[in-house]
C-alpha cells in the first residue's frame, strides 16, 4: 500500500513539495509567523485550503515583496502569498490567480485634536480664496456706501459732501462701522431715503458678515487640519505617507501626491504619530490591523481606490486552472468570513 502511495506521489504532475516554492513576506494579518514559527494569516489560511484542494505539496519561503515578484517572473518561486494586490502594471510580467480577497486603500490621519497647522493657517492669508472673500466684502461695502451717498451727498452735506470721491469715501466708512456693529456716530443719515437704505443696511450686514466670517474661516483652515480630506482630490500636493515599491506609492503618484515612502507599515506610523506626516494612505484592512485602538489616529470612512488580492503564478496552464478552479471552490464554500473575524478583520 506504502508502495503504491508513493508511485502515486512521484506520477503526481504539480511535483514534491521541494518543487512547488511558496514566496511569502510579513504582511499581518495576510501572512505572519505564529508562535512556533509557522506561517499563517488570511492569504495564508486560503492558499493552503486551495493547495490541498488542487493536491499541491509546497514549501514556504520568505523574501520581501520585490524579491517575490521578481522571485515568480523569473520562475525562482512557482507562487507568491500575501496581501499581493493585481494591477494591470503587474500584469504585463506576472500571472496572476483569480482574486480571492477584495480590499481597498484607506487613509489615516491624526486626530482633530492635534489642532491648527499654524504655517497653513499663515499661507492661507495669502491664498486665492482670502483674497476673494475680502474683495467680495470690499465690494458689498462699497455698494452700500454708494448708496447713502446718493440720498444723502445735497441734504446732509457736512457728513456725506465734498467731492465725489470724498462722499464716496465716507458713505464706504459709513458702511463698514455700521456692518461691524461699531458706529462711532461720525455719520448719520438724515433723509427718509438715507435712512431706509440704513435700515436695509443694518439687516443685510447681519447676513454679509455671517457669511463672510464662514469663507473666511474656511479659506483660513482648509488643509491645516488631517481631518480635511474628503477626497483623493485633497491629496493632490500634499505629502503623504506610504510604504515603497507598493500598489498605494503608484496610486499616490498618478493623482499627484507627493509621497513619502517607508519601508514597513510601523516606520510608517511612527511618522505619523511624530508627526512627520500628516497622512498615511495604504490597504485598509492593514491599517485596521495596526490601529485598532489607537486614539490618536483616526482612518477616515473613504476608500480610495478598489483592490483585489491574487495569487502570483509561474506555473503550466493545466496547473494554473486547476488553481483557479479550487479558488472558486473556496469562494463557494463561504469560509471567507469566518477567517476573517478569526484574525480580527471587520467586514467593510
Amino acid at each position: 500500500m506504502r508502495f503504491v502511495l508513493l508511485l502515486a506521489l512521484l506520477a503526481s504532475p504539480f511535483g514534491h513539495a521541494q518543487d512547488f516554492r511558496v514566496a511569502t513576506k510579513e504582511s499581518p494579518p495576510f501572512s505572519m509567523k505564529n508562535d512556533e514559527g509557522n506561517w499563517e494569516g488570511v492569504s495564508i489560511d486560503i492558499w493552503e485550503w486551495v493547495a490541498a484542494d488542487a493536491g499541491i505539496d509546497f514549501a514556504y519561503e520568505e523574501a520581501d515583496l520585490n524579491q517575490m515578484l521578481e522571485g515568480v517572473s523569473a520562475g525562482n518561486y512557482q507562487a507568491a502569498v500575501s496581501a499581493i494586490t493585481l494591477t494591470s502594471e503587474r500584469e504585463k510580467t506576472l500571472d496572476f490567480s483569480h482574486s480571492y480577497y477584495k480590499s481597498g486603500l484607506g487613509i489615516a490621519t491624526r486626530a482633530e485634536s492635534e489642532g491648527l497647522n499654524w504655517w497653513a493657517v499663515i499661507k492661507a492669508f495669502f491664498s486665492w480664496q482670502f483674497f476673494s472673500a475680502l474683495f467680495a466684502l470690499l465690494l458689498v461695502l462699497l455698494a452700500a456706501g454708494f448708496a447713502i451717498w446718493l440720498f444723502e451727498r445735497r441734504a446732509n452735506p457736512e457728513q456725506f459732501g465734498g467731492s465725489r470721491m470724498k462722499g464716496i469715501g465716507d458713505g464706504f466708512w459709513w458702511s463698514a462701522v455700521t456692518m461691524t456693529t461699531v458706529g462711532y456716530g461720525d455719520k448719520a443719515p438724515v433723509t427718509f431715503g438715507g435712512r431706509i437704505v440704513a435700515l436695509i443696511w443694518m439687516f443685510t450686514s447681519i447676513i454679509v458678515i455671517s457669511g463672510f466670517t464662514a469663507s473666511i474661516a474656511t479659506s483660513l483652515t482648509v488643509n491645516s487640519m488631517g481631518s480635511s480630506i474628503e477626497t483623493a482630490d485633497d491629496l493632490e500636493g500634499r505629502r503623504v505617507g506610504t510604504l515603497g515599491g507598493t500598489a498605494s506609492e503608484a496610486y499616490l503618484r498618478e493623482i499627484g501626491a507627493k509621497p513619502v515612502t517607508y519601508p514597513n507599515i510601523g516606520d510608517a506610523i511612527q511618522a505619523l504619530q511624530g508627526k512627520a506626516i500628516n497622512s498615511l494612505v495604504y490597504d485598509k484592512d492593514l491599517l485596521k490591523y495596526y490601529l485598532p485602538e489607537d486614539e490618536s489616529i483616526r482612518i477616515l470612512p473613504i476608500n480610495l481606490r478598489s483592490q483585489d488580492y491574487a495569487i502570483a503564478l509561474n506555473v503550466p496552464p493545466e496547473q494554473k486552472e486547476q488553481i483557479n478552479q479550487s479558488l472558486l471552490r473556496f469562494i463557494e464554500s463561504g469560509q471567507l468570513p469566518n477567517i476573517r473575524e478569526r484574525y480580527g478583520l471587520q467586514e467593510n
